[in-house]
């Protein structure tokens, strides 16, 4: 049957952002999913709102992600721009896939990145 599809196929791979703001000078973003030019949008916008506090650091927790493009690249170096020379993006646990991409483009030279 053309055109069918199995039934758990997904368009897209779920996505979500769990905020952990209790401490507003070290927010911490834990991201499940894909970073993608879909998704990317709502990860910038999270970012945005922990930034409009003016903290010291932005914790973006990569433990759960599964793949992260361009688009992702392009949210972790317009955070690190929008901080101050005495604040610090921390990019925790990317899997290796990401971890090399991120290698790959030099953001680990500008910002921290925390292995498993």
């Amino acid at each position: 049957m053309l055109g069918l599809r199995p039934p758990d196929f997904r368009l897209e791979a779920p996505f979500a952002i769990r905020v952990n703001d209790l401490d507003l000078f070290h927010p911490a973003l834990h991201v499940h999913g894909e970073i993608d030019i879909v998704t990317a949008r709502r990860l910038a916008e999270s970012v945005d709102m922990d930034l409009s506090w003016e903290p010291l650091d932005v914790v973006i927790d990569l433990s759960e992600t599964t793949f992260m493009d361009a688009s992702g690249i392009t949210v972790i170096v317009g955070a690190r721009n929008r901080l101050g020379h005495s604040s610090m993006v921390i990019i925790r646990h990317p899997s290796p896939m990401i971890c090399r991409l991120l290698n790959i483009v030099g953001i680990d030279k500008v910002v921290t990145i925390e292995r498993w």
